[in-house]
């Protein structure tokens, strides 16, 4: 790995080619950090030509190997960089060819040689990384070449009758010709993707060798350059005959691929995370090394696991599990603040991606530990569609987005302006302009500000700078593989679409900015181009299964590592940059806001970028009120966010709110609780310890004039922006509220009990509860009119209530119907995940043992308050029946209610009582469903079944009943068992069958928790409300 500069003048004139030699060695003498081994300069005998190289020795890292090199006439000369995996095997068929004189063992020579032979095809040849310019005397033409990837960065711009090149544009600017002007349309491309798509850079007139590409530059300065591999090419993609066999295929091509890598005469190294990509990287160098691998880890400081900031404790566990020499590197705020300088120059232009910051921290620990070669785990998720968005992508282009599509043009448009009229979220009306306009629906996974959002930072005057789309980019990528390859899934042209622009611009180039930063040589075994290939050709069931990513991938690392590795919840190179900027890195920022020397341009709106940023600092700086702050006149800063709710007593509702009030994002709101009644227990207690403010508001049962004013006083005094009150009561008062103060948005919430109809479900109820629930649904009706969104649990629940609530309109039921569907939502209950991610295998285990398990029992088991609702007769019978064919099972229920004695009787009587644990009321709910091996739900009704999403988020095998809404959460066979209600005999098969198959359990319980993950996660609950306090209709 090295770095590569030079110049061909071919239009120049003859003086100005006397100073190209110097002025190449300055280019040269910026990027000595690529190659700090040896240097070298060549001029052609007519001062034509001169190419520099840098040179980090890899491979014979003997004088041999120096740069520019040539053939043995002198006729062919080369700087290169990088490596090539093949030579030694190109090496050998080129001796057999006389003519072809080696001097060295280096991959570079070989390069020259079989350039004699195959000229520029030289390039489909070799397989490695690489940027190179090789001179061709005898044809008068110059050659530049990147490899297919794009590991490695090349440069050119023409200047002053010359072509300059080099490995980093901070090269090209030494030159005196060479100007800086800015690209308004690569700077419109950027704020869209995080980067420069190619062949621009932020520079006018320096562009960058596309990947896959080589470019010919003539004696008369005519530019030839072609597209010399695509991910595209090959063969028809034709489905693996099984899974099994695309699996035995990838364990084939990462094992080759890691393999060929560890070619170097230095020590070689890894990055290490703890996911499955470093991990396998690690797992396969092991088995290859004679001596322990040396393996380097970030960790931020100040920041432990539940910030999910950094991946010690999971490389921690890697690097023992392989017997590595770990090394963990510690970075605080103020060392990221002071190399901020320094990334700058390295950056060249700048790449909007926070992990730029750590990459030169582990970067640089690598090399001080003397290590030359590292090994990194890029690439994977795009090829093997491992990013969480990917299903959830795949699911909305085979659902709404085809739906839309199939509609003529005009009704799109219809639909998109009927949106924008309904006040729907700014996202969703983008994906439906994006469908009225034919724009595609992805356009990278890193889109900072979608075209239409630019508006606002731009100035008049830069607006008219901004000519066409950075959507059309990416249209024209749509177009070459929708042209190569129409039968395509959606997943192969979201995984292409990373592979042209986001993989090769962006962390690719990262990786080889502060790698080489450091003088050290990153290579990426998952951008195997073969590897890479076969794993596009791959159908998205091959590579998604439902939520789980990556699923060929994980399948074929099970030879080489365990369960708990590959499953491992991906959460990326993640940085606190959000904390650090609001903390102590928020005084620089401003200052380089307010000082920047972009006002001179005239481009940027700052007035907007600045209130965007005090909006994301107010929360955050000390001093600063909580009712934010004023720019223009314009308030900004957090909103004030008012839950009004009955109580705050425990219950799993009140659980639920305060966790997504907790899990709001601080720069945009800050949540307020009002009580109408009771504020004392441990729920009222965990927002005190947040410092999240609890008025309390006692009002009599009923519905008060006097009681609507004393709230819409509150509501004033508090400034507050969006009301969001919680079952009945409360959105009554907060609807009339809401509607004497103007406030803005006001988002009520339907409990699952409310949205229930009265009917045969409620059989088993007392009529005085039957009665209360056809009131409250009454109650909401007139409620849910003042509210400006309404949010039902499930799409069923918001149907039923809107259905029954029109029919006990009377004459008016049409529009009480269509009046409500307007205002209903579908958002489900969300659980925080952290507790279940903090919980130990060391807790599991004390805790199996406390409950009398040992390494062979079963412990099947429930959570829930013991009533008549959750049927534990049928529970208890259904055990009694699979106990006695199976012995090692034991059943747990943690729980307190009236039917406890009942319960203890009724075990006595099926002779179980030995073999259950009452634990009674229960406060460690996550760490005992991590404990259990099967989760129970027995209901014989169950208005939503929040004990089963957390069971879902503690990846427990669940068996349930098929009541209600259970279906539809817990899908049969895929994230658990489904059996009839009240009906012992299938119930105990299903223990019975989850006791005796745990390969079984492992896979139901590892699909309910990436479903949790993706579906039931407060994180993503809380972006629905906030998208609903956004947009009032």
């Amino acid at each position: 790995m090295c770095g590569i500069v030079g110049l061909y003048n071919f239009g120049g004139t003859a003086e100005a080619s006397a100073r190209d030699r110097a002025l190449v060695q300055g280019m040269c003498d910026l990027i000595v950090h690529r190659g700090p081994d040896d240097g070298g300069l060549w001029q052609s005998d007519d001062r034509r030509v001169v190419l520099g190289h840098r040179r980090l020795s890899i491979v014979d890292i003997s004088a041999a190997g120096h740069q520019p090199m040539s053939n043995e006439d002198g006729t062919v000369w080369i700087s290169f960089n990088g490596e090539i995996y093949n030579h030694a095997e190109l090496r050998a068929d080129l001796r057999l060819d006389d003519r072809h004189r080696f001097r060295s063992r280096t991959d570079t020579e070989v390069i020259i040689h079989l350039y004699e032979e195959r000229q520029v095809e030289v390039v489909e040849a070799i397989d490695g990384m690489f940027a190179f310019a090789l001179w061709d005397g005898a044809r008068r033409r110059l050659l530049l070449a990147r490899d297919r990837m794009g590991k490695k960065p090349l440069y050119y711009v023409i200047a002053a009758g010359r072509l300059l090149f080099a490995s980093e544009i901070k090269a090209l600017l030494a030159h005196p010709d060479v100007a800086r002007r800015l690209d308004p349309v690569a700077l419109n491309e950027y704020l869209t993707f995080s980067n420069v798509p190619e062949p621009r850079t932020l520079f006018e007139g320096i562009r960058k060798l596309p990947a896959g590409h080589t470019l010919v530059c003539d004696q008369h300065g005519n530019l030839t350059i072609a597209r010399y591999w695509s991910p595209l090419d090959g063969p028809p993609w034709v489905a693996p005959a099984s899974r099994g066999e695309a699996v035995e295929r990838v364990r084939d091509l990462v094992k080759t691929a890691v393999k060929k890598r560890l070619m170097a005469d230095v020590p070689v190294g890894a990055f290490l995370s703890g996911g499955v990509d470093s991990s396998t990287n690690v797992a396969l160098m092991s088995r290859l090394v004679s001596t322990a691998l040396q393996t380097f880890t970030v960790e931020f400081t100040g920041f432990g696991p539940a910030e999910n900031f950094h991946d010690v404790p999971y490389a921690r566990q890697v690097a023992s599990m392989f017997g590595c020499r770990h090394t963990e590197v510690p970075v605080t705020a103020a060392e990221a603040l002071a190399y901020i300088p320094e990334m700058v120059q390295h950056q060249d232009e700048p790449l909007g991606d926070p992990a730029c910051l750590p990459m030169h921290f582990v970067s640089r620990a690598a090399h001080q530990a003397g290590i030359k070669v590292v090994l990194v785990g890029e690439g994977s998720d795009e090829v093997f569609c491992g990013y969480p968005e990917f299903p959830r992508l795949l699911d909305t282009f085979n659902g709404r987005w085809s739906q839309l599509k199939r509609m003529p043009q005009l009704l799109r448009r219809a639909v998109k302006r009927g949106a924008e009229l309904a006040g729907a979220p700014s996202g969703r009306v983008d994906v439906l302009r994006r469908a009225a306009e034919d724009e595609p629906l992805y356009l990278g996974l890193d889109v900072v500000f979608f075209d239409w959002e630019k508006t606002e930072l731009y100035t008049a005057d830069g607006r008219r700078m901004m000519p066409g789309k950075a959507a059309d980019t990416v249209a024209a990528y749509y177009r070459e593989i929708n042209e190569r390859r129409p039968d395509a899934d959606f997943s192969q042209q979201m995984s292409y679409i990373e592979l042209r622009n986001r993989l090769p611009e962006l962390l690719l180039m990262r990786v080889d900015k502060f790698s080489m930063a450091h003088s050290l040589e990153a290579r990426a075994p998952f951008l195997d181009h073969q590897l890479a290939t076969y794993a596009l050709s791959l159908p998205a069931a091959m590579k998604m299964n439902g939520t789980r990513t990556k699923a060929v991938l994980k399948d074929a690392a099970h030879e080489w590592l365990p369960d708990d590795v590959i499953e491992r919840t991906k959460q990326g190179f993640r940085v606190p940059l959000p904390a650090w900027l609001r903390g102590e890195l928020a005084p620089w920022a401003e200052d380089v806001l307010r000082r920047s020397p972009l006002h001179k341009l005239g481009i940027f709106n700052f007035d907007h970028i600045l209130e965007l940023w005090v909006r994301a600092l107010v929360r955050g700086m000390n001093g600063m009120t909580m009712n934010g702050t004023t720019i223009n006149g314009r308030h900004v800063g957090p909103r004030a966010v008012l839950y009004i709710m009955d109580t705050l007593g425990l219950s799993g509702r009140t659980k639920g709110i305060i966790d997504l009030a907790l899990h709001l994002d601080p720069q945009r709101y800050r949540p307020v609780f009002c009580s109408l009644g009771e504020e004392s227990s441990e729920l009222a207690d965990r927002l005190r310890d947040r410092g999240v403010p609890i008025e309390v508001l006692p009002l009599p049962a009923g519905l008060r004039p006097d009681g609507v004013w004393k709230l819409a006083q509150l509501i004033r005094r508090l400034g507050i922006s969006v009301v969001h009150p919680v079952n009945p009561r409360p959105l009554l008062y907060a609807g009339l509220a809401a509607r004497l103060t103007g406030v803005r948005s006001a988002v009520g919430s339907l409990s699952a009990f409310a949205c229930q109809v009265p009917d045969r479900e409620y059989r088993f109820l007392p009529q005085e509860l039957v009665n209360r629930g056809r009131r409250q649904a009454l109650r909401n009706q007139m409620a849910c009119r003042l509210m400006h969104h309404v949010v039902a649990v499930s799409d069923e629940l918001g149907e039923r209530f809107c259905r029954f609530t029109a029919q006990a309109s009377g004459p008016i039921a049409g529009l009480g119907y269509w009046g409500l569907r307007r205002r209903m939502h579908t958002i489900s209950y969300g659980i925080d995940l952290a507790p279940y991610r903090a919980v130990t295998a060391a807790e599991v285990a004390e805790l199996r043992a406390r409950l009398g398990a040992n390494g062979e029992t079963i412990l099947v088991g429930s959570v829930g308050r013991l009533v008549e609702q959750k049927d534990y007769p049928t529970q208890l019978r259904a055990f009694a029946l699979a106990a006695r064919a199976e012995p090692r099972l034991r059943m747990v229920l943690a729980g307190d209610g009236p039917l406890r004695a009942s319960i203890e009787t009724h075990a006595g009587e099926l002779g179980i009582t030995d073999r259950l644990v009452l634990l009674g009321h229960w406060v460690r709910v996550p760490a005992l469903l991590r404990a259990l091996d099967v989760f129970v739900l027995a209901s014989k009704f169950e208005p939503y079944g929040v004990a089963l999403l957390e069971a879902k988020c503690a990846g427990s095998a669940i068996v349930a009943t098929a009541v209600n809404e259970i279906p539809k959460l817990l899908n049969d066979g895929v994230t658990g068992l489904v059996v009839p209600a009240e009906s012992p005999e299938p119930m105990a098969k299903a223990f019975l069958r989850m006791a005796q198959d745990a390969p079984l359990r492992r896979t139901l319980a590892q699909s309910a928790l990436a479903e949790a993950e993706n579906k039931h996660s407060i994180d993503a609950v809380a972006r629905a409300y906030q998208a609903l306090y956004d947009n009032p209709s």
